[in-house]
């Protein structure tokens, strides 16, 4: 995650970009690049993508301080003064939205066409991986399963051969194995 947000930075323009996911209460960065370390979450309400993950389509706010939606959110009207957003939502196939690809500036300005795609592309590559990490997560509770089936089955196999030795003549109890 963390080289699809550089990647996302590079292909942007922008110093900042950010994979991050949200619950009802907060917004936290799986990835970040050109964001201090110490900042790893905030508050869902003062979160910019707080918008972009209740829609569906690439959000670009090519000025937020010209942006009703976004003028005056603290980011904007405080430190760090960010005044360009381009967001796109995380939405996985069963309709799910987890959080956010975006890019930030401290300046006002516009994306290309090619920029924007990208975006969009990338957004995709990050539910790929957050989709294969599921299913390798399923996988090895599948395998895990498997193990623990087997180890009953020679134990229960064990305990039959162990009665049919007490049961029956040794003679009757090895044919029967």
């Amino acid at each position: 995650f963390d080289e699809i947000g550089e990647l996302a930075a590079q292909i942007c323009l922008c110093p900042v970009a950010y994979v991050s996911f949200m619950d009802d209460d907060r917004l936290w960065h799986k990835a970040r690049y050109g964001l201090p370390p110490e900042f790893t979450q905030c508050p869902r309400e003062i979160a910019i993508c707080a918008t972009t993950v209740c829609g569906t389509e690439l959000i670009v706010a090519p000025d937020l301080r010209q942006d009703p939606r976004f003028n005056e959110n603290p980011f904007v009207t405080g430190d760090p003064h960010m005044q360009f957003y381009c967001g796109m939502p995380l939405i996985t196939q069963e309709g799910y939205a987890l959080g956010t690809l975006c890019v930030m500036d401290f300046e006002p300005r516009q994306l290309t066409f090619e920029q924007t795609e990208s975006m969009r592309r990338l957004s995709h590559q990050v539910l790929s991986q957050l989709e294969l990490r599921r299913k390798l997560i399923e996988y090895h509770q599948t395998i895990k399963e498997l193990d623990q089936a087997r180890t009953e089955a020679a134990a229960e196999r064990a305990r039959t051969e162990e009665l049919l030795v007490n049961i029956l003549p040794v003679s009757i109890a090895d044919e029967l194995k």
